[in-house]
């Protein structure tokens, strides 16, 4: 990675629909990285490694978040987990694991496996916020528009909210949960 080249975000999911709207949480937080996207684990290995079709470094920078996806095809979020812990060169790459799934089994295996957060789909600016505040030097931000609603909070479509749940248990290791829109930290 070329000095003071941002670190771009790599989205490992399959649905587009979800993309959209992590891309639109992403622009709401005013967060500036460099997006790339693949549609499964395999994929994802291969942007990481900087091969093939992900050699360019300037239009693929070297990621340092990854938002993956529990369930896609040819690799899933878990078997990209255990990759990431065999090849320790990625140890810096901070892992969000961004899914429909909130079963307490899946939360414990994914920390177990490295991941250093866990957001169930759909997420928020407001918790991409506070994600980058638990992790400031993974983040570019973009300039605070100059409009005259400085500071207002976006509300987000009436599609997206749903009712919240109790926080399940924790795992001590959590740095950072969040079940139906609410941010739970240890």
């Amino acid at each position: 990675m070329l000095p003071g080249m941002p670190r771009s975000i790599l989205v490992a999911e399959d649905f587009e629909y979800d993309i959209v709207l992590l891309k639109l949480a992403l622009q709401r937080a005013n967060i500036a990285n460099p997006i790339i996207v693949v549609r499964d684990g395999a994929e994802a290995v291969a942007c990481l490694k900087g091969g093939g079709a992900f050699a360019d470094s300037g239009q693929f920078p070297v990621p340092g978040i990854l938002f993956l996806d529990l369930k896609m095809p040819r690799m899933d979020g878990f078997q990209l987990l255990e990759w990431l812990q065999a090849h320790p060169q990625f140890h810096d790459l901070l892992v969000v694991v961004l899914t429909a799934r909130c079963e307490l089994q899946d939360i414990n295996q994914a920390y177990a496996l490295g991941a250093h957060s866990y957001l169930v789909k759909p997420c928020l600016p407001a918790e991409l916020e506070n994600l980058a505040r638990c992790h400031p030097r993974h983040w570019v931000f973009s300039p605070t528009p100059k409009s005259g609603k400085k500071g207002r909070r976006h509300k987000p479509p009436a599609f997206l909210i749903r009712p919240a749940a109790s926080p399940p248990a924790m795992h001590k290791a959590d740095k950072h949960f969040r079940l139906s829109h609410r941010v739970y930290t240890p």
